[in-house]
């Protein structure tokens, strides 16, 4: 299987690191005096910026959604190529399916996925974690921008009951509910993944400035240098990982490619008399047991 390029996914997902750290645009106008029975105009004067920021973030969104929509019909479309001209229908007709699912905003489902070929699979891995990454942080930024809403509802809320008139400050108080109803909708659960998503097939270029590199406690990081593979206690042989997803080792000729996939790491040979073989995640260095052919390879990090 060719290598096909992810340059335009890490152009992505280096503007969504570049939003995650530019200066907050929003800042929240805190509340002048209120007149008396004005609190519905109070709100309405806070919430300006809010709305703002949470529209400029939807159209981020909408852009970063496209970009990767792009990327994965531009190498779905060389991938049913390659299957053409090597004659693998059943591996074209797979793609050509998931294009026209994708184009028709069609859902793929978990057996679809697993039934897909091993390149069309990896390719899909990299599309679902982009789109997680994605919602993830365009959440994120809402409840930041929520919470920053929030802080002038609550400062606002105080000085009216302050004055004692409390039905104003009750519609204050149902504003304030609204909004902590939608920080909680949209805060995402916790999630240890690199600020860039972890290279699935190899780039022809670096990324671009401003995408975040693993942390040093990610698996990416982890898997990367030089292992031993030991088969079956007759044969071993050095594998080393490079960051671009490749890896080249002893027993093979030319580069392979690695994938991560779910919770574990696949390596795809260049030769055909090679089978797939899968690391668990997170490889442990001190030994981690490789799945090759139904039996177990125990992998060591030198």
């Amino acid at each position: 299987m060719k290598i096909y390029p992810i340059l335009l996914l890490f152009v992505f997902t280096a503007g969504i690191a570049d939003a995650q750290n530019r200066p907050e645009t929003s800042p929240q106008p805190a509340p002048s005096a209120v007149p008396k029975n004005d609190a519905a105009g109070a709100i309405a004067t806070l919430q300006k910026p809010y709305n703002a920021a949470i529209a400029g973030i939807a159209a981020e969104n909408q852009k970063w959604l496209a970009g990767v929509e792009t990327w994965y019909l531009a190498n779905l479309e060389k991938m049913q190529t390659d299957y053409t001209k090597t004659s693998d229908l059943d591996s074209a007709v797979a793609v050509k399916t998931e294009r026209e699912r994708i184009t028709a905003r069609g859902e793929t489902t978990a057996e679809q996925i697993k039934a897909m070929p091993a390149g069309l699979r990896t390719l899909r891995g990299t599309f679902d974690a982009s789109l997680k990454k994605i919602a993830d942080d365009v959440d994120r930024r809402k409840s930041q921008e929520g919470r920053k809403y929030l802080a002038g509802l609550e400062a606002l809320q105080k000085r009216i009951t302050a004055g004692g008139d409390l039905d104003q400050a009750l519609l204050v108080k149902a504003e304030q509910d609204r909004i902590v109803a939608e920080i909680a909708a949209s805060t995402p659960a916790p999630v240890s993944v690199p600020a860039t998503p972890a290279p699935l097939v190899a780039s022809t270029n670096p990324p671009k400035s401003g995408a975040s590199t693993p942390k040093a406690n990610d698996p990416v990081e982890a898997l990367l240098g030089t292992w031993r593979f030991t088969y079956n206690g007759r044969w071993s042989g050095k594998r080393t990982f490079s960051k671009d997803g490749t890896f080249v080792g002893e027993g093979f000729k030319g580069p392979a490619k690695w994938a991560i996939v779910g919770k574990k790491v696949v390596l795809h040979y260049p030769t055909v008399d090679h089978a797939e073989e899968e690391m668990p995640l997170p490889p442990d260095p001190a030994g981690t047991k490789v799945t090759h052919r139904g039996s177990v390879v125990t992998a060591v990090k030198e």
